[in-house]
């Protein structure tokens, strides 16, 4: 798909129920954030986030032509409680341009693009960088964690989130599943 026609879904979750992840930061509870693991028939969907400075993304995401181990966003949605970000509760969000790089290190990946943060009659423009790797695999499902910033100035993420979730292999394809929590700035 091109970058234009980038699918966003919200509000459906056709996808079966897993159980959660570890908790995201090793010893809270977390349990209304449940990972779901799609399968070969599932779309990509988001549910309902509670709590707060925390968000969940679920991206489809199809071979990128001519590239070979990239593959570009086919689906996005983004769920994010009120805050710094979208103050009113309220905004679309759709990522441009977003891609996965290929492994250069084994079960690593970055994904980057422009978010697109649709509030009224104004959009505002940021950069997306995730890093993560995977810590355990399963089948098709990769459980993996890393960082998440959304940003002006890549170097200086204003909102920097601490993800966990799963890439899960559908045929040709992967769907991720992130739930992330945002970083205070002011832990070392």
């Amino acid at each position: 798909m091109s970058d234009n026609n980038v699918e966003q879904i919200t509000g459906r979750n056709s996808l079966s129920p897993a159980s959660p992840l570890d908790n995201l930061d090793r010893g809270q509870n977390t349990s209304e954030f449940k990972p779901t693991i799609p399968d070969d028939n599932d779309e990509v969907g988001v549910s309902q986030v509670v709590g707060t400075n925390r968000f969940e993304a679920r991206i489809g995401l199809e071979p990128t032509k001519d590239l070979e181990g990239w593959y570009d966003v086919s689906k996005f949605a983004l769920t994010v409680i009120p805050s710094e970000l979208c103050p009113t509760g309220n905004s679309k969000y759709e990522l441009e341009g977003g891609q996965m790089d290929q492994e250069y290190i084994p079960r690593e990946r970055t994904l980057s693009g422009k978010l697109n943060i649709i509030s009224g009659d104004s959009t505002k423009i940021m950069n997306v960088y995730a890093t993560w790797q995977a810590f355990e695999e399963r089948e098709k499902i990769q459980f993996i964690e890393g960082t998440f910033g959304i940003e002006r100035d890549i170097s200086n993420p204003e909102f920097d989130y601490r993800i966990n979730g799963t890439m899960t292999s559908v045929g040709d394809n992967y769907v991720l599943v992130l739930q992330g929590e945002k970083l205070d700035k002011r832990t070392p």
